[in-house]
């Protein structure tokens, strides 16, 4: 009895936990990925003796 209670809990609690995913992504905005430009990364040349 006592496994059988433990596996309900664990389905509830399974279903909740997706069902809050699924809102959160439905309802937050997504983030927007910003395109990186050449201008932005710096390219260093490397010295050969240094390293």
């Amino acid at each position: 009895m006592m496994a059988f209670l433990m596996s309900l809990f664990g389905a509830v609690a399974v279903q909740k936990n997706i069902r809050d995913m699924d809102y959160l992504r439905t309802h937050t905005d997504q983030p927007e990925l910003k395109h990186s430009t050449s201008s932005s990364i710096e390219f260093k040349p490397q010295d050969d003796e240094h390293n």
